[in-house]
């Protein structure tokens, strides 16, 4: 089915080993500030897209980190995977660069 193929494309990939997230669908009716949002990971955080950029916003559907990655990953082990002009790198849950260990 094409219109499923065309789903599945607009999705964030994820590293390899790591399976795809569900996608997590708003329950009421009232706007929200992000396009498609995931299951949450730690601290409440929830990976959202908007237009064709990534962030997190939390409980409330604020923004958190704004939506400028390519992809994302939920928070999990205190940090989250990101993708940025193709380069991978880890944040924290303030949206600072974790530096390699």
């Amino acid at each position: 089915d094409t219109e499923a193929s065309a789903e599945r494309s607009r999705r964030p990939t994820q590293t390899a080993g790591k399976q795809k997230r569900k996608r997590a669908t708003p329950t009421s009716g009232s706007p929200r500030p992000y396009d498609e949002v995931e299951e949450a990971g730690e601290f409440g955080l929830r990976p959202a897209r908007s237009g064709d950029k990534w962030g997190f916003v939390d409980r409330q559907d604020r923004w958190v980190i704004e939506p400028r990655y390519d992809a994302v990953t939920a928070f999990e082990e205190r940090r989250a995977q990101v993708v940025l002009n193709g380069r991978p790198f880890y944040i924290d849950r303030f949206g600072n660069r974790i530096k390699r260990e």
